[in-house]
């Protein structure tokens, strides 16, 4: 394997470290949303935790499709990480949002429409691993 073939598996395997954190953090603040009453000072902290985790993986993913080498088989597969990491960006953005704008009762007037969100993130985490897996094989 070239150097640069070596460098971009060493930046998916990375990624899916990243993944990992991501997928426990929101797992984290769906337990958070489990409880009664919510601890929001918590619950922002571990969504602006989740929001880092989401900003390094896309960070990890640029630098991985810049070093890939022209036509490499993981390449197409990066471009659909992208294109995921865009939706979990704007998902964990929108829990933010949604804790921001919560009314008098607080986030637990919210706790349908955040678990929600949290089942797609965990989808879609679970998801980012399993398309890197595979382009860590391409």
């Amino acid at each position: 394997c070239s150097s640069q073939v070596n460098a971009l598996a060493e930046g998916i395997r990375q990624n899916i470290a990243v993944q990992n954190n991501e997928l426990a953090a929101v797992t984290s603040l769906g337990a958070m949303l489990a409880e009664n009453p919510i601890d929001q000072t918590v619950f922002v902290a571990g969504q602006s935790s989740l929001l880092g985790f989401v900003k390094q993986g896309i960070a990890i993913r640029e630098n991985n499709q810049k070093i890939a080498p022209a036509g490499n088989a993981a390449l197409p597969g990066l471009a659909m990480v992208a294109m995921a990491q865009m939706t979990e960006l704007n998902l964990t953005m929108g829990i933010g949002m949604m804790v921001n704008t919560a009314s008098t009762g607080g986030i637990d007037s919210m706790v349908a429409s955040l678990n929600k969100t949290v089942a797609e993130l965990k989808g879609d985490f679970a998801g980012g691993i399993t398309q890197n897996m595979k382009n860590l094989a391409a």
